[in-house]
C-alpha cells in the first residue's frame, strides 16, 4: 500500500472523491461534444482500475480488520 501509516481506507475514499469530483472542470469539458467524449473515454481508463480495487477491497475484508464498512 502507498503510505499505509497516513492513508487508511476512509482517507483513500476521500482522496478518490476529491480527485474524481473536483478536478474535472465540468464547464470546460462540456464545451463541445468532442471534448466531452474524449474526456469520458480517458476518465474511464483511469477510474476503472481504481474502482475495481476499491470494490474488491470492500467485498473481501481482511480478517484482522476491527471496523469494516
Amino acid at each position: 500500500a502507498l503510505l499505509p501509516k497516513y492513508i487508511n481506507v476512509m482517507r483513500g475514499w476521500l482522496i478518490f472523491a476529491i480527485i474524481g469530483g473536483c478536478a474535472t472542470a465540468p464547464c470546460e469539458i462540456q464545451g463541445n461534444a468532442a471534448a466531452l467524449l474524449a474526456f469520458l473515454s480517458a476518465y474511464c481508463v483511469f477510474m476503472s482500475p481504481t474502482l475495481a480495487i476499491l470494490v474488491c477491497d470492500m467485498r473481501n475484508p481482511p480478517t484482522s480488520a476491527i471496523v469494516f464498512f
